[in-house]
């Protein structure tokens, strides 16, 4: 795998890995071991804000279905939803845009859509779990109701290099 590669290739050049996508982080303690580094998880961090604010039901989208934070909810008993499999299916479509610079009006209304699904469950925290919806997103990445992971791991990525 790339990934444990790099990880590897890093561990005499850094102190700690970054990595600013939510998938890769199934293979956190992979990435640890191969390089040992420390990785900043931008799951565990997002998990803490959702603590943090003291959300009582949590909504999910992301690219596919975001078990990589399903997962870890359903093990600290945090009640969460997600949006349909034809949703979803579209919201891939409008993330794989914003990756090809090919977005706009149409796939931001449908991250909109979702946000508006997951609300009308009665989500009081949504997570963002892909790093491109807020891209799609863009001025209403904002809501106060909304949980940027990609966002918390850089301040996160910060205070930890000055400490």
């Amino acid at each position: 795998m790339r990934l444990l590669d790099a990880a590897r290739k890093f561990a005499g050049w850094a102190d700690f890995i970054v990595i600013p996508s939510n998938a890769p982080h199934f293979f956190q303690d992979r990435i640890e071991e191969v390089s040992g580094l420390k990785v900043l998880s931008m799951i565990d961090i997002t998990l803490q804000e959702v603590q943090r604010r003291q959300i009582k039901k949590v909504g999910v989208i992301g690219m596919g279905e975001p078990r990589v934070y399903h997962m870890p909810l359903d093990r600290m008993s945090i009640p969460h939803v997600t949006i349909t499999s034809e949703l979803r299916d579209r919201l891939d479509k409008s993330i794989l845009s914003v990756m090809a610079g090919t977005d706009g009006p149409q796939e931001e209304a449908i991250a909109q859509e979702a946000l508006a699904v997951l609300r009308a469950q009665d989500a009081d925290g949504i997570i963002l779990g892909c790093t491109e919806i807020p891209l799609l997103l863009k001025e209403h990445a904002h809501a106060p109701n909304l949980i940027n992971p990609l966002e918390l791991l850089a301040e996160a990525a910060v205070r930890y290099a000055i400490t």
